[in-house]
């Protein structure tokens, strides 16, 4: 993703929705959706959780996929076809007010707006966008205008709606019936997806050479504030703003009070889902355990504390998950009860864990925090006996048919190589060594993103790739959620080098193959490819299709799933598991390793 300018985040610290009511909107008036008395409406039911902290109520409703904050309340979206909006109590999740719409209403479409005291949504099949109080009953409609692409944003004070249609971005008075261009747009695909910095910036996604972008404009003026690469959410609470944006193969958080304090959260795991919590100000991350538990950990801002993580059970990943008054709630499906359920979960009882890993948020190169970071990247080199490659000296060599971006936000850096070095200690000393002495030198390279050349016909973009020049070997990688896939899987491409020079144990590997299959040795007639029989359980002869495109593929495929925890049940399918003996064997024979008693990483899956 290109640089985010300070431009960006100024126009974030001031959001939130005006609380004014405009004159009636325009449209014929349609029924009131009056909402039944509250004793009408069936009770939850709470339920036992093993984990301090937790409270969980079985919900009265079926198919609940989203859940947010709202004023005092929680807003539940059920439904399937249809959608039924809900309200409930924070203390005790009682509904006090219900309201069935005759359409799936996508719980992020941006039509779907909360004010202070008012919703308003966009129904695509009326086309209208309807206003509701805070008790679920209609104040209002509005038609919708002509050549509307998308969904229409309402202004917080309810006096305009801003809309896209194939050419503009346009604005429609509500109470002087004014229609003006906010900015001529013509791009593949637009709409709009947020109002920003009281409904004075309106954010447009676009589609652009197939690429998403992100653009915010001025309303007043149509001047373009800022264009940036992929979606972007923001929000703001209480004097704060907060982003999250990708980057490469990180998921960026930032957060702050000014664009110049501007800070970056991050988790100690790449692949944890983390989502800020702007009522709470403080975030939530999601992350799946080797066993299948989910982990929630939770982080405080304004004091920087991380709390020792909570368990749930095995497939409770939250449906969605927002704060308020102090407590987290979680919207989630319980297969042991057949029901969606909502967790209130409350972090006061959590023990502090340590610091959360919080750095400053650069929209430009920091040079003398990355000249600390290359620092440390030539130390970790030292101890294995290689290079390791950072900020520009990652990209310094690039491929023929890759662009490297190189990757700048220092903790986004450290924390990569904290990890790497982790990773390495896992290969014997003698590996990396009788590898390294293969070539020049051994270079493992951390960037933010690779982009395939358009002249070469390559992937748009990949998370690692391994490549020689003038007698090195470059092993790079995207840094982010897959580092550890990549490292896994292109290093021992490089050790394959050193491995078919000293052992015999592969010459024979697609005998170990079911009968009458054969590789593709094309990469894109692999991507057509129609595995079949061949990943069916029972039968499977291979980890994905991917790995039938080359036996050397094949190879480093399995290598970079024997190292992950968690796929004991992978290698329990007989083919892979000769076929994880034979790459065991080549790695022992080639390597000097045989009368060792240790069992390596790679071995933790052998019968």
């Amino acid at each position: 993703m290109k640089r985010m300018l300070p431009l960006l985040l100024a126009c974030l610290l001031l959001l939130g929705c005006g609380q004014g009511i405009s004159a009636e909107e325009t449209g014929n008036a349609l029924p009131s959706a009056s909402a039944p008395a509250a004793e009408s409406f069936p009770s939850v039911t709470e339920i036992q959780e093993e984990s301090q902290g937790l409270q969980t109520y079985l919900l009265p409703l079926a198919n609940a996929y989203s859940l947010k904050a709202w004023g005092k309340h929680l807003l539940l979206l059920s439904g399937d076809s249809t959608t039924t909006l809900t309200l409930l109590k924070p203390q005790d999740l009682a509904i006090t007010a219900s309201l069935t719409l005759d359409f799936y209403l996508d719980a992020d479409d941006p039509g779907l707006q909360l004010g202070a005291e008012h919703l308003s949504y966009y129904d695509p099949a009326a086309g209208q966008t309807v206003v509701l109080d805070e008790t679920l009953k209609e104040i209002s409609h509005i038609r919708a205008p002509e050549g509307l692409v998308g969904s229409p944003l309402l202004s917080g004070d309810r006096n305009t709606l801003y809309y896209c249609t194939a050419t503009a971005i346009r604005s429609w008075n509500l109470e002087t019936g004014i229609r003006r261009m906010v900015k001529a747009l013509s791009y593949e695909s637009q709409a709009l997806t947020g109002l920003h910095h009281n409904d004075s910036v309106v954010q447009c996604t676009i589609q652009n050479d197939g690429q998403t972008q992100s653009l915010f404009v001025a309303v007043d003026n149509g001047r373009l504030q800022k264009q940036v690469d992929g979606q972007v959410w923001l929000t703001s609470q209480d004097g704060s703003f907060y982003a999250s944006f990708p980057t490469g193969g990180v998921q960026s958080l930032v957060f702050g009070e000014s664009t110049e304090g501007a800070q970056l959260l991050l988790s100690e795991d790449p692949r944890a889902r983390g989502q800020f919590l702007p009522r709470l100000r403080g975030a939530v991350f999601v992350s799946t355990l080797p066993e299948g538990e989910t982990a929630l950990t939770y982080c405080d801002l304004p004091s920087g504390t991380q709390y020792e993580p909570t368990i749930l059970g095995t497939d409770r990943v939250p449906l969605a998950i927002t704060g308020l008054e102090g407590s987290v709630y979680l919207l989630t499906y319980r297969p042991d009860y057949g029901r969606n359920a909502v967790t209130r979960w409350e972090t006061s009882v959590l023990a502090p864990s340590g610091d959360a890993r919080i750095s400053p948020y650069a929209s430009e190169p920091d040079t003398a925090a990355l000249a600390q970071c290359q620092q440390t990247a030539r130390k970790i080199g030292e101890k294995y006996g290689l290079q390791v490659r950072v900020w520009k000296d990652a990209t310094a060599v690039q491929p023929w048919d890759y662009d490297l971006e190189p990757e700048y936000q220092v903790g986004v850096i450290q924390r990569e190589l904290e990890l790497l070095d982790a990773r390495l200690s896992q290969y014997p000393q003698a590996i990396l060594t009788a590898t390294a002495s293969h070539f020049t030198s051994l270079n493992l390279c951390l960037v933010r993103q690779l982009t395939g050349t358009a002249e070469s016909g390559s992937l748009q973009r990949v998370n690692g790739l391994q490549f020689f020049d003038d007698g090195s070997a470059y092993v790079v990688l995207a840094v982010g959620r897959y580092s550890d896939h990549e490292l896994y899987h292109e290093l021992f491409h490089v050790m394959e080098t050193h491995i078919l020079s000293q052992s015999a144990a592969f010459d024979r590997w697609e005998e170990q193959n079911p009968s009458g299959f054969s590789y593709d040795y094309s990469y894109r007639t692999n991507a057509q490819r129609d595995s079949g029989v061949y990943l069916s359980k029972g039968n499977r002869a291979f980890i994905d299709t991917y790995s039938m495109s080359y036996p050397s593929e094949d190879r480093a495929r399995i290598m970079e799933y024997a190292m992950l925890p968690g796929n004991a049940s992978l290698f329990r399918e007989s083919i892979l598991q000769a076929k994880l003996a034979t790459l065991c064997k080549g790695i022992r024979d080639a390597y000097d390793l045989k009368k060792s008693n240790e069992t390596y990483r790679w071995e933790q899956y052998l019968k």
